[in-house]
């Protein structure tokens, strides 16, 4: 469903962007995109996180990619909490990523925009590509940024000087998208105030709303949603209930098994489409809605 929507899945010379406010799953989705794009299809990509750091990123994926649950090793990959079956797939998956002609990803950890002034993004990014492609003798196929904002309470701060950093961010991804011939995947802040809605687009970045102004796909990412949630929510006019919880006060049980929704609201090849999906925490992917009786189903 979300390829159809994108007119055919994530295409070179394009950007995109995803949009969701803090728990949305927004590194979830980053990390299944990188599987999907270096494991599945064999891009060469760089995955740029200005939060998480590598050990954690590869943890993420590698319970998506080998089916172990991430609380197992959520404190490092050791042998002896891994049963029989997950020593097997990791051991596959470690031959796999020593395979020569499979697609391959590099983790690189940058601070936050705001504690980088002057820096210009373009060339800090082209740097990398750069550095990348002569060390590993392979042609780049995509970035993912992780993430362009920060806290809204540190962009109201920082006001227009925040903003201008994070436009100079989303146009650097497009720019080069277009001069690399690759897919840049950036991931950015909603509004807090987009909690549970559905159709999540552009108009709820936090501050900076004309960063998607060049780009081929907008996907907003619900928060936890629940049908009776919604119903609440519909009945007092979409005033806020005070016994509203955000997400991460919510037991992870209960609300990982929530309805959520990818929102195309922005699709230069597809359609805009709102797609359900439950969020698999416990192997760090999302899975359909209609197909959550089956664990290992991707995106």
């Amino acid at each position: 469903d979300l390829n159809e929507a994108l007119g055919g899945g994530f295409r070179k010379r394009s950007a995109y962007m995803i949009i969701g406010t803090t728990g949305s799953g927004k590194t979830i989705i980053a990390c299944q995109l990188a599987c999907a794009f270096s494991y599945n299809c064999g891009g060469n990509g760089l995955f740029i996180s200005t939060e998480q750091q590598h050990d954690e990123l590869y943890r993420r994926m590698v319970s998506n990619l080998c089916r172990i649950p991430h609380k197992v090793i959520s404190k490092g990959i050791f042998e002896h909490v891994l049963s029989a079956k997950e020593k097997e797939m990791y051991i596959d998956f470690r031959k796999t990523l020593n395979t020569i002609n499979k697609g391959d990803m590099r983790v690189i950890n940058w601070g936050n925009f705001e504690k980088q002034p002057g820096t210009k993004v373009i060339k800090a990014i082209e740097d990398e590509i750069d550095l990348y492609e002569e060390e590993t003798g392979r042609k780049l196929d995509y970035i993912i940024l992780d993430w362009i904002g920060g806290a809204l309470g540190s962009m109201a701060e920082a006001g227009d000087k925040t903003r201008h950093i994070y436009q100079e961010a989303a146009d650097a991804m497009d720019e080069l998208a277009r001069k690399r011939n690759i897919v840049t995947v950036a991931l950015a802040q909603a509004h807090v105030s987009a909690v549970n809605k559905v159709q999540i687009s552009a108009a709820d970045l936090s501050e900076c709303k004309s960063m998607t102004r060049n780009y081929a796909g907008v996907i907003g990412i619900t928060a936890l949603f629940s049908e009776e949630y919604a119903r609440q929510m519909h009945e007092e006019k979409n005033k806020r209930r005070k016994d509203f919880k955000v997400a991460n006060d919510i037991d992870d049980a209960v609300s990982y098994n929530s309805k959520q929704y990818l929102h195309i609201s922005k699709s230069r090849y597809g359609v805009q489409k709102s797609v359900a999906f439950i969020r698999d925490y416990e192997y760090q992917r999302m899975k359909p809605f209609a197909s959550a009786k089956h664990p290992y189903n991707g995106i």
